[in-house]
């Protein structure tokens, strides 16, 4: 009967051991949509003046773009900053959905590094992360 009990008590344990491990996960880890949290941008040049705009990716789905043009003379000039929200999945697939006229756009989105290639709506951005 002991003999019996230690055998049980061991099978016990081990399955308790095997279902513990396997349950155990490391959920810090960051996922492949995370790298899209953030601040981005954009510097475009024409005739000595900057064009920037900024987006920002906040990880409740929510952003903001703004928009600014630095003149060679040192006058800037920016536009409102547009709200929206986005979804963004793996595959690159990006929603943006923009307060200002209610518009939805899908489009794609492709993260190397702290490069960011945005399209959606028939314009392109090549963003920088900078924060």
């Amino acid at each position: 009967m002991k003999k019996y009990f230690y055998n049980w008590l061991t099978v016990m344990m081990i399955a308790t051991l095997c279902a513990g491990f396997t349950s155990c996960d490391d959920d810090d880890e960051p996922t492949s949509t995370s790298k899209i949290y953030g601040t981005w941008e954009e510097r475009y040049s024409t005739d000595g003046d900057v064009e920037v705009t900024t987006f920002e990716f906040k990880k409740n789905g929510t952003g903001l773009r703004t928009y600014r043009v630095e003149t060679s003379s040192g006058i800037g000039i920016t536009a409102d900053p547009v709200n929206f929200t986005y979804t963004y999945t793996e595959d690159g697939t990006i929603s943006l959905k923009f307060e200002n006229d209610g518009t939805l756009y899908t489009g794609t989105c492709s993260i190397t590094g702290s490069s960011m290639i945005l399209r959606y709506g028939g314009t392109y951005y090549a963003l920088v992360k900078i924060k």
